[in-house]
């Protein structure tokens, strides 16, 4: 405890007892810092270089065509069919939808015989359509 009592009371980091080692690459530091002797200098961090741009150096390399042309010849043909994937889980039953607008009625035909003597006619809807005779 009497550790801790320090800290809080100096803030400093060299207070600590039993303290990590924190590889230098891993400290955080101000990325425009040029002290290389300061405790939180970041080594090894990236430099952006002026330079060429990877067109110009492809020009350079006996590439021929625009900017534009250049990137689309970047992109190779079309790779082959993947494996497929398990099923996915079935989902949610939606919402019912509206009804529809109702239909027309329908039409029932009338289907009636009478008979004659030894004649017997079938009509539909009072139209005739077939005549039996008997025997």
């Amino acid at each position: 405890m009497e550790d801790l009592s320090t800290v809080a009371t100096t803030g400093n980091y060299e207070d600590l007892s039993n303290t990590p080692t924190i590889p230098d690459a891993q400290i955080q530091s101000d990325w425009n810092q040029t002290n290389t002797e300061a405790k939180d200098y970041i080594k090894n961090k990236p430099h952006a270089l002026d330079g060429k741009s990877a067109y110009e150096l492809a020009v350079d390399n006996g590439f021929e065509g625009t900017e534009q042309e250049w990137l689309a010849s970047l992109k190779g043909p079309q790779g082959i069919q993947g494996v497929q994937g398990p099923a996915g889980q079935d989902g949610s039953n939606g919402t019912d939808g509206q009804d529809g607008v109702p239909g027309q009625d329908g039409h029932s035909p009338v289907v009636t015989a009478s008979k004659s003597g030894s004649t017997t006619t079938i009509y539909v809807d009072g139209t005739s359509i077939a005549t039996i005779e008997d025997g």
